[in-house]
């Protein structure tokens, strides 16, 4: 007899498909819906960016998605391994690498839909340790929903490891399956990928791998190719007489502000407040940032050489890499020519380094967030108080001091940063810039009321191009361009008139200008140009560091003949027909990326340093 202890409780299942459970099928299945699911939503974000900017949206949108096709079929390879082998180790690795591809897909949907930007390997080094500015920005963009949000995507990751994690066995006739799921993905991938749309943003299109491993800006230079950059001849150099003009000088750097906010540069009327100032000022309607970031804004701005980046800055954690020497630097001139130099924010000073920066380059007053004047007052992102506070912290700070120097202040503004989340709560760009340009209307008066033109100057520009579409008007017009036009006003006098600038200038001439001015002599680069002399001078060319497409420098020329770099290591060259000098600028691009030095790439030391305060 067979007692009932002992007795089978049913079939002893076979080796093979039937040994494993059900719930064996279901990881893969969820993974390929999620990614087919995020690949549709990003084909709808591109769509809908560009929905103003003609052609054939519909055309764009299968595009992006046929561009992610790829990895919604590599992903289905890899289900159809998890399903083929037996070992569960197999199984946990493939599901991890699985989970680890759909969180790199969601958090680059996301930011698109935010910030109209793509994740790139390199800002997760480079923002990855800046924990409390990313979950502040969190908190701010999804509200209260944050939380749900979280707590259902640890939901879901959990429930899909539990899933793989108790199957056992393998499923021959599954793992085809997924195979011919995926083959099919390739093909769709491949007749999309036959159709190109020139106005279309290469970045925004392609899937995120093929955008991220596609980066010649991260391509060495050999030791060969940078003995020979050694030799290249520098541009020439100009000296002239400076006006040593001892005038106070307040810099306002504003965050993205940009031409096409700006009614009087052709834009949407967002600020009249910046047009009125114009029209007793010098204005300029050819003004351009160097890059496409705020720590890109401050290289130029006070080092006076456009951001290059160096062999691994974007796969660094550190912003201002090749950038920390004091020599030549705005600050150090201004402080030979009698200059008592200061820089305030209310953002975090850690963040990025930039309080360490900014002082390493010879400010010599720097404050930001931390200062006791801003207690009490609301924190946004970067834990910064609104501009309004920053504005009347200049005030007391001018108040206070006992210097008779003539002095030099920078002051950065926060409130207009994405997600353009204002004290009030009010929400979106058109109403972060409005109140900026409101707040600089209050400014512009309080500086007048206490005769600051008397012997002053201020100065109001973008740090950067706002991170949203260039709308097919704008690149009509103005072509790639668009990627960097700022407004720059230079008030010195509230009753006299506007004076219209069309010359081409950048904010790498900012040093140059200002040393001519306060002075008794300036040597430059011959092809610099200078936007405060009384007749302003044009720059001869202006480069654009840009950020859609990684690997590119603009070079926009003075007579027009605007071209692209492709910086790929010894392979750098023009993209397209070089402009005048276009062998010289192109040296002086290598030499001074290779001069830069490799950048830092110590991420682990970053962290410990920004947030042990060292």
């Amino acid at each position: 007899m067979i007692s009932h202890r002992n007795r089978p409780l049913g079939p002893i299942p076979e080796t093979g498909e039937s040994g494993l459970r059900p719930s064996g099928l279901l990881p893969p299945i969820i993974v390929l819906c999620i990614a087919v699911a995020l690949a549709f939503a990003r084909g709808i974000l591109v769509r809908n960016t560009f929905e103003n900017a003609g052609s054939c949206e519909s055309c764009i949108f299968w595009q992006t998605f046929a561009s992610d096709l790829w990895v919604v079929g590599a992903l289905g390879l890899l289900g159809a391994v998890q399903l083929f082998f037996r070992s569960s180790l197999v199984r946990r690795v493939v599901i991890i690498l699985q989970l680890s591809c759909l969180l790199l897909m969601l958090v680059d949907v996301m930011l698109f839909k935010i910030l109209t930007v793509r994740l790139y390997l390199a800002d997760i080094e480079k923002f990855g340790a800046e924990f409390g500015a990313i979950a502040t920005f969190v908190k701010l963009y999804f509200g209260a929903a944050w939380v749900w949000l979280l707590l259902g995507a640890t939901a879901l990751v959990v429930a899909i490891l539990w899933f793989a994690f108790r199957a056992r066995g393998s499923h021959k006739r599954g793992a085809a399956v997924l195979c011919g799921v995926a083959l099919c993905a390739f093909a769709g991938a491949a007749i999309g990928a036959s159709g190109q749309f020139q106005f279309v943003v290469e970045e925004w299109v392609r899937n995120w791998f093929a955008m991220n491993f596609d980066q010649g800006v991260s391509r060495a230079y050999s030791k060969e190719f940078g003995k020979s950059a050694q030799r290249v001849s520098d541009l020439a150099t100009a000296c002239r007489d400076g006006a040593s003009l001892q005038k106070n000088i307040v810099l306002v750097v504003v965050e993205s502000l940009s031409a096409y906010h700006s009614a009087l540069l052709g834009g949407r009327g967002w600020t009249p407040e910046l047009d009125r100032i114009a029209e007793h000022s010098r204005w300029f309607t050819n003004f351009h940032a160097n890059g496409f970031t705020t720590d890109h804004g401050l290289i130029a701005l006070f080092t006076g050489k456009p951001p290059l980046p160096s062999v691994g800055r974007y796969g660094g954690s550190r912003a201002y890499d090749g950038y920390w020497s004091p020599s030549g630097s705005l600050p150090t001139v201004l402080a030979a020519n009698g200059y008592d130099t200061a820089f305030l924010t209310t953002g975090d000073l850690r963040f990025l380094e930039k309080g360490e920066w900014t002082k390493s380059i010879g400010f010599a007053h720097v404050e930001g967030a931390e200062h006791p004047s801003y207690i009490g007052q609301p924190r946004l992102h970067f834990n910064a108080a609104p501009d309004a506070s920053l504005f009347r912290r200049f005030m007391e700070w001018r108040a206070s001091r006992a210097s008779s120097k003539p002095y030099f202040a920078g002051l950065l503004t926060v409130s207009s940063h994405p997600p353009y989340v204002l004290p009030d709560g009010k929400r979106g760009e058109e109403s972060a810039i409005r109140y900026v340009d409101q707040e600089l209307g209050k400014f512009y008066r309080l500086l007048g009321d206490a005769h600051f033109f008397d012997n002053g100057i201020l100065i109001i520009l973008g740090d950067h191009r706002a991170m949203t579409l260039v709308t097919a008007e704008e690149r009509t017009q103005y072509g790639d361009r668009a990627l960097s036009r700022i407004p720059l006003i230079v008030a010195s006098n509230p009753a006299g008139e506007g004076e219209r600038v069309d010359l081409l200038e950048q904010q790498a001439d900012l040093g140059h200008s200002l040393n001519a001015l306060t002075g008794p002599k300036d040597c430059r680069p011959a092809e610099r140009g200078d936007f405060l002399a009384a007749t302003p001078i044009a720059a001869n060319h202006v480069i654009h560091v840009r950020g859609d497409r990684r690997s590119w420098l603009s070079v926009y020329s003075a007579d027009g003949n605007d071209a692209h770099i492709r910086m790929n290591g010894d392979e750098t060259a023009w993209i397209d027909t070089a402009p005048e000098n276009g062998e010289l600028i192109l040296g002086s691009v290598n030499k001074e990326r290779i001069a830069l030095g490799d950048v830092d790439r110590d991420i682990i030391d970053y962290m410990l340093r920004v947030h042990g305060g060292r």
